[in-house]
């Protein structure tokens, strides 16, 4: 468990925020660090959200969606709202200040599952159709692989419409039955038959 500074040290230098001639005390603040923040402002320019969070007392740090979660994060908005509390990790500082924090570097990282990218042939898989035209379909396999079902291996009867036997995002049973070029494999609805 990693500790949260709660006080921060405060240098004895003093800052003037030209724009409203405000002084401002600059704080120590270490990466690596975690920190009690408070969701201060929710900021959006050309469709892409972030989080102005205080810390210390009154300075700001980002927070932007990709680092909030392993889990994919669109808009800051759907996890955070303005005076919310939050722990967050401190990951970046640059030399001008501007500091950067994350919720998910206090994540454990998720195991990703181990999957072989190359298919036997021989070998059924659980596929996912993901395109449908009039002579092949774009089927989807391991996790994210993309291999090729024909419309003549769809069954041994003639098939006058690929819609009635396949539709989009359907999940289905096929076997690998030939390596075309590269990494693009055929598969077969028929042959399960």
């Amino acid at each position: 468990m990693e500790q949260i500074v709660d006080s921060p040290k405060i240098t004895s230098s003093i800052l003037v925020n030209p724009a409203r001639r405000i002084p401002l005390y600059s704080y120590v603040v270490e990466v690596g660090e975690v920190y009690k923040c408070i969701v201060t402002s929710i900021r959006e320019k050309y469709g892409q959200e972030w989080a102005e969070v205080e810390y210390n007392g009154g300075t700001c740090g980002l927070l932007y969606p990709w680092k909030l979660s392993y889990e994919k994060v669109t808009k800051v908005s759907h996890m955070l709202s303005v005076g919310k509390h939050i722990i967050l990790k401190c990951i970046k500082k640059d030399s001008q200040g501007m500091v950067e924090f994350s919720l998910k570097a206090l994540e454990e990282a998720p195991e990703m599952p181990v999957i072989s990218s190359i298919p036997e042939v021989g070998e059924l898989y659980e596929c996912i159709v993901k395109s449908i035209r009039e002579t092949v379909d774009v089927v989807e396999y391991n996790g994210g692989r993309c291999g090729l079902l024909s419309v003549c291996e769809l069954s041994n009867e003639k098939v006058s419409k690929v819609s009635d036997v396949l539709s989009i995002d359907k999940h289905i049973t096929l076997k690998c039955i030939r390596k075309r070029h590269g990494d693009i494999f055929d598969f077969s609805l028929k042959a399960m038959a």
